[in-house]
């Protein structure tokens, strides 16, 4: 069964090289959305601009009474270049075993978040399907909806979620509880009195929309 363990290697290979690419594109952008945020210092959110002359169909449909913009599409160099660093540093010199075991207690915890986070949209942030204002008073964004009849899947991965971190190793979940405690420390220190949310939104700081009211992307992140 030589061609069988080749076979799962690949597998193993193929499936590693996936999640370590997706991981690296999305790590950055997630460090720059905090920075811009108010989260974490400025730093994360440089970028590097390029200027596209006329919208591209996958940014803003053209139409009539709209004039094209120009969009800038940015990238986020120095959150990719931090992430690289520090992925580089940590896989040279810590056990596999540590870094998976880490990785995936800190997977599961981010998923948990979305599952809590969708369903405490679904009850705080919804609007009247009847209004004609449904713009959400918390954000430019528009309010949250999805039908309540699927309120139960957020609830089915929270618990799973839940349960899968229960069933970790003991010092998987230690480690982990201090990583947490390292940002909930950034956070507080830094985070919580810079963050541009609690502060409230600006008026400058509101995105351009268009006659229908709906929000008019001028910009792109890649």
């Amino acid at each position: 069964m030589k061609w069988l363990e080749i076979l799962v290697d690949l597998g193993a290979i193929c499936g590693l090289t996936s999640v370590i690419l997706v991981s690296l594109i999305a790590q950055p952008r997630i460090l720059y959305r905090m920075s811009k945020d108010g989260l974490i210092p400025n730093w994360f959110s440089k970028e590097r601009h390029i200027s596209v002359t006329g919208p591209p169909s996958d940014i803003l449909t053209p139409s009539a009474d709209i004039a094209p913009p120009i969009v800038i599409r940015a990238t986020p160099y120095t959150a990719t270049i931090f992430t690289g660093t520090v992925c580089t540093l940590l896989s040279g010199f810590l056990p596999i075993e540590l870094l998976s075991d880490l990785t995936s207690v800190g997977t599961l915890f981010a998923y948990l978040m979305v599952h809590l986070g969708v369903i405490i949209l679904f009850f705080t942030n919804r609007s009247d399907k009847n209004s004609a204002d449904r713009v959400s008073p918390y954000s430019n964004q528009k309010y949250f909806d999805f039908p309540s009849k699927t309120l139960f899947i957020p609830i089915i991965g929270a618990l799973s979620c839940i349960l899968l971190i229960y069933t970790s190793t003991q010092w998987t979940q230690i480690r982990f509880g201090i990583w947490t405690a390292v940002g909930l420390i950034i956070y507080f220190v830094y985070g919580m009195s810079n963050s541009k949310l609690g502060k409230g939104p600006t008026s400058s700081e509101a995105p351009p929309r268009d006659r229908h009211g709906d929000l008019r992307l001028g910009t792109a992140t890649i």
